[in-house]
């Protein structure tokens, strides 16, 4: 595998800048590690049922401060949790994120490698006060995880009246009918325009509907001074770029199209082997953005008894081609999967197969 960029300036880009803080983009929670400075002075003398490192699933937001008008990530924390007496002793700790789709990972491991990820570490800082509630309050909230916790305590709630519960579910109700207002009519060409799955800035400025008690959380800020991008090779490679770099438009409907091409594998490397005038032999795509898709091939060489040689692949949508709805990416999509060939399968609603009604993109079945 081979990556080229070139040099503007006298000044090295930061080319895997954009891919490390694209993963934290993507995925909702990481792989959060804190350690205990007196538990390691135990764990040195008495290794009998002493944990100094705690490594945990938990999720975080990424959030934009206004005083710095800079973005950080924030990990979400419960306050029982073993990490917030671990940031006390030592005020360091790690985050890494990467895929959790466990038949993409099942083909990594095949490969003897693990899917791309993302590791930053560097100083926790605890956030109080008027920080804290801006982030509880514009992100937090917001986030899947905590709104599903959030709604399954209200659900178990013994002291929630029937008159509540229905109220909750009259605006439920009521939420999901103006949504999907936006997929009503006769006409399915302006409906498939109109249609926007992914949530549009005015939908992620809605109130959740079910927020739990800010003070069973703590929330804490992540510094980093160490940030490194795992490639599909397994090569560690440093990021200078401290800061994140601005959230792709795709990246809430990235998994879905991911699913979709290692379900339609042998149109998506048909459209692989005529972009790259190669003939790969098997492909499964891993990731995607605005620009195009990321794949893991592999053709056989003759050279070495029929041995596979995977390499890391891009499909880009088009020549100078950026696309930023899920529509359209529905479009570009079904195209290339019924043509093989993405550069011919453009977005055209004039041919007679591009009908979205043959598939149901939710579940990829035709």
């Amino acid at each position: 595998m081979s990556y080229k960029s070139k040099v503007l300036g006298g000044v090295k880009p930061d080319p895997w800048a954009k891919r490390l803080w694209h993963n934290f983009w993507l995925y909702r929670v990481g792989q959060f590690t804190t350690g205990n400075l007196k538990k390691m002075a135990e764990a040195s003398t008495n290794s009998g049922g002493v944990q100094p490192v705690v490594s945990d699933i938990q999720p975080y937001v990424i959030h934009t401060f206004k005083e710095e008008l800079e973005a950080g990530v924030v990990m979400v924390v419960r306050q029982n949790s073993h990490h917030v007496h671990n940031i006390e002793e030592l005020k360091r700790g790690s985050v890494m994120v990467g895929h959790t789709d466990p038949q993409i990972f099942h083909w990594f491991k095949q490969l003897g490698s693990v899917p791309p990820r993302g590791l930053m570490s560097g100083d926790i800082r605890k956030l109080t006060g008027q920080q804290f509630d801006d982030v509880w309050w514009n992100s937090v909230v917001k986030h899947p995880i905590i709104h599903d916790q959030a709604k399954k305590m209200w659900e178990d709630d013994e002291g929630v009246g029937e008159a509540e519960r229905a109220a909750m579910k009259k605006k439920e109700e009521q939420r999901d009918m103006q949504r999907m207002a936006k997929m009503t009519g006769t006409d399915w060409r302006a409906k498939h325009e109109l249609r926007e799955r992914s949530p549009t800035p005015e939908d992620d400025a809605e109130a959740p509907l079910y927020i739990m008690k800010a003070e069973d959380f703590a929330l804490y800020r992540v510094v980093p001074d160490t940030l490194y991008y795992a490639d599909a090779t397994g090569a560690m490679n440093k990021v200078r770029s401290r800061f994140p770099t601005d959230r792709d438009p795709l990246v809430r409907v990235v998994p879905r199209f991911i699913r979709l091409a290692n379900l339609n594998r042998p149109k998506t490397m048909a459209s692989l082997n005529i972009n790259y005038n190669m003939k790969f032999s098997n492909c499964f795509a891993y990731s995607a953005d605005k620009h195009g898709m990321y794949f893991m091939a592999t053709q056989e060489d003759v050279n070495s008894g029929g041995k596979e040689i995977w390499n890391e692949y891009f499909l880009e949508y088009g020549k100078g081609m950026e696309i930023t709805t899920e529509t359209d990416l529905e479009w570009w999509f079904r195209n290339m999967t019924r043509l093989g060939q993405a550069e011919t399968g453009t977005m055209s609603n004039e041919m007679e197969e591009a009908d979205p009604a043959d598939v149901n993109f939710k579940t990829g079945q035709q």
